[in-house]
């Protein structure tokens, strides 16, 4: 993925971002690898009507779904990411969108990935066991029909702002979106993951 393309995704998953506390935990057998995969924690975006990303980046390539559920996990459901009728996976960026989501419910998920060793036409090598990160944010939009929401804007480095405000707005906002310069500026794509998405 070029720095182009890694700059849009990156964008676009911290343009509208949920501010429900994300319960975020590893889950593996294999306790000396918990912290090695997930470079940056699950992310969400809303797409539009009904529909989020799911976003999250490893330290090295890896298979990616995302398994789901708006009943406290009675049930859940699987999705993946596809490109040209392919199954996504073999990357570090993931996002996988998500349709038909009720804003009316809490949204619960798991983001899966597995790490590749070696990827060929007709044989995939592991390196690892499979990993996740589950969270949940709340619903969207209130009981009443309300959606309270907050933006940031002109941040610059001033880092500390975020989660000044984000303890005040935790339980009284929806979602919160970044405007314009939030960063002064933005050298390589560690910038962007040291000062937005950890």
């Amino acid at each position: 993925m070029n720095r182009r393309d890694f700059l849009t995704l990156s964008m676009a998953a911290i343009s509208s971002t949920a501010l429900a506390k994300n319960q975020s935990h590893i889950n593996s057998p294999d306790s000396s690898r918990r912290n090695s995969l997930f470079k940056v924690k699950p992310y969400i975006a809303l797409e539009g009507d009904n529909s989020v990303s799911i976003i999250w980046i490893t330290n090295q390539k890896s298979t990616e779904y995302v398994t789901w559920s708006q009943d406290d996990w009675k049930t859940q459901q699987k999705a993946f990411a596809y490109s040209d009728g392919f199954r996504g996976g073999n990357t570090t960026i993931h996002r996988i969108v998500i349709k038909n989501v009720d804003f009316r419910k809490p949204f619960f998920y798991k983001v899966h990935s597995r790490p590749i060793k070696k990827f060929e036409a007709y044989k995939i090598s592991y390196s690892g066991s499979e990993l996740s990160l589950k969270g949940k944010i709340k619903r969207l939009i209130g009981k009443d029909g309300t959606i309270s929401w907050a933006m940031f804007n002109d941040v610059h480095e001033n880092l500390p702002i975020y989660s000044h405000f984000s303890k005040h707005l935790r339980d009284i906002t929806s979602f919160c979106a970044f405007n314009g310069d939030i960063l002064n500026h933005i050298d390589d794509e560690a910038t962007i993951e040291d000062r937005l998405l950890t």
